[in-house]
């Protein structure tokens, strides 16, 4: 459950408030998150964002922008 994840890295990284954003492709990342997700679907969702169509997200991870 997507959730209780959350939840779990909330906790482990002791944020008081959530810290996840949810991105698709070729969409601009937007503020200042830690925890990405996607609910595109696939059979390896760990690596999902590795596909040339997450270009945005690599930007953002890389830069911030």
């Amino acid at each position: 459950n997507i959730k209780h994840q959350l939840a779990n890295c909330d906790a482990l990284m002791q944020r008081s408030k959530p810290d996840s954003v949810m991105v698709h492709p070729g969409v601009p990342v937007k503020g200042h998150h830690h925890i990405l997700v996607t609910d595109i679907p696939t059979e390896a969702p760990h690596g999902s964002t590795i596909q040339p169509e997450f270009k945005n997200v690599w930007r953002y991870m890389l830069t911030g922008k």
